[in-house]
């Protein structure tokens, strides 16, 4: 813990303050005490953010709604000032480290812990949702595992951070590697994503790493929005509900009670017991941290957009006061890794018409042939010339058309794996093909279907590439190279 300093407030509404627990771009926290002696933290909004219009009404109507959430595994609202200067708002104090510190500190859990921290956590977030509110924040550094089970601090208080600074354009919030994949495509967050980050977390717990790896920024992201978890290391019943939260698309995840109902069909029976939540071994690591009394381990962290924000007065702090270097420190736009997919997947609607475009090619190149077997007389000489001309072109075309499909596979597959030189080449790729397109163009006006296609694969080819040499894009492709 940090002794308070000669700036730092020694009294917050009718909590004294004894030290400071953590800091972030959003304000600081601060371990208080009641009139009675209960322990709490108090987190301090920065007096510029509270400043910012609409932000009291904002953080007001987040505070009655998350005053509201009830239930043993999150921790309650126990006081607020919203109308303070600066505004704050108190919670419990839970004496339990976060589930990061555990992990850190001692390794995975057991997989019997795993699967209580998912009941409780399930429980937890369906408090939360039922209040009206979504986290969209659910993390390891979230969740504090006390004697009691585990417990979810600041859900819900990050909506009324929207429309501050530190969500305007080029800014996303939640972390890398607990953030869903349709918060990474710039859509809103809703109990969906709450259930991807809970897989994501319960998948940290088991194996002691994100399963989506880590890394810089946009690959974290990139891997969250393309590739499948790394849950290789879990048992076949532990996976099997871990995937379903993490599914790419949002409606096909559980909801909270079916993901409640598969837990407790799937996990084993946990035994009733007076005593610690957890089974002993964990039990113990959680009394050990309790002893050493780390800050970090004793207290949650005041919300903060840790992924994306760069504070004007330097590096963020943790809990212990020491700048924290994170993915977060790292800025990229919201838009990059969105930008990127749309690419790709104009890749793949021009690999389906450059098919289209080469069977209609291959249908004109036999009809061409016929014509010329069938138009032998020296009468029809001209047209027999004009019969091979053409055929010759719409060979062309079709061995273009056929060299664009192994093109658009082989660019596809390159930018999934966040290959910057995919730029350059499909540039270039898109200049030879309009050397193509407008010999096709001008030179088959009794065809209007190949020629249709053909138009349309090279204006497919150019958004593309429009859309790779983007600043979005070229800001992902920056922060792949270097990861």
């Amino acid at each position: 813990m940090i002794p308070l300093s000669a700036n730092d407030p020694q009294m917050i509404g009718e909590f004294r303050l004894r030290a400071q627990l953590g800091a972030g771009g959003m304000g600081r926290v601060y371990l208080g005490f009641s009139p009675a002696g209960r322990a709490v933290a108090v987190k301090v909004v920065h007096s510029h953010i509270a400043h910012e219009d609409g932000f009291r009404e904002r953080f007001r109507r987040e505070v009655e709604s998350a005053s509201k959430v009830s239930g043993m595994y999150a921790a309650a609202v126990v006081a607020s000032g919203v109308t303070d200067n600066p505004p704050w708002l108190a919670t419990a104090y839970v004496p339990g480290p976060s589930l990061a510190t555990l992990v850190a500190s001692s390794g995975p859990l057991p997989e019997e812990a795993v699967w209580r921290l998912a009941a409780g956590l399930a429980e937890a977030l369906r408090n939360v949702h039922d209040a009206g509110l979504v986290h969209r924040d659910l993390k390891p550094q979230n969740v504090l595992v006390a004697n009691d089970g585990p417990h979810v601090i600041d859900f819900g208080i990050s909506r009324a951070f929207e429309g501050t600074q530190l969500t305007s354009a080029g800014i996303l919030i939640g972390t890398p590697g607990y953030i869903s994949p349709e918060q990474v495509e710039g859509e809103p967050a809703s109990a969906a994503s709450d259930v991807f980050a809970l897989g994501c977390v319960l998948a940290f717990a088991a194996t002691g790493k994100p399963p989506f790896g880590t890394g810089s920024y946009s690959s974290i992201l990139y891997r969250v929005a393309f590739a499948e978890p790394d849950l290789g290391q879990l048992s076949p019943a532990l996976q099997q509900v871990i995937r379903a939260c993490l599914k790419k698309v949002p409606a096909q995840r559980p909801g909270l009670p079916e993901l409640a109902d598969m837990i407790a069909t799937s996990g084993p029976t946990a035994d009733p017991t007076l005593g610690s939540f957890w089974p002993d071994a964990v039990a113990s690591r959680i009394a050990t941290a309790q002893a050493s009394a780390t800050p970090e381990a004793r207290t949650p962290e005041l919300y903060t957009p840790t992924e994306t924000e760069t504070p004007s007065s330097g590096a963020d702090t943790g809990p212990t006061g020491e700048a924290q270097s994170t993915p977060g420190q790292q800025r990229l736009s919201s838009s990059a890794v969105p930008r990127v997919r749309e690419a790709i997947l104009l890749m793949y609607l021009g690999f389906t018409v450059t098919l289209a475009d080469l069977i209609l090619s291959l249908m004109v190149l036999d009809r061409y042939h016929n014509e010329v077997i069938q138009d032998q007389h020296a009468s029809l000489a001209q047209a027999e010339r004009t019969a091979h001309q053409m055929a010759g072109v719409m060979a062309l075309g079709a061995a273009a058309t056929a060299a664009g499909l192994a093109g658009w596979v082989w660019l596809a597959l390159a930018c999934r794996r966040g290959a910057a030189w995919t730029r350059p080449a499909g540039t270039a790729l898109t200049a030879i093909y309009s050397i193509c397109t407008l010999i096709v163009a001008l030179a088959t006006h009794n065809d209007p279907g190949p020629r249709f296609t053909t138009i349309a694969v090279w204006a497919i080819g150019l958004a593309t590439a429009v859309l790779l040499w983007s600043r979005p894009a070229s800001a992902f492709f920056a922060e792949w190279r270097n990861r």
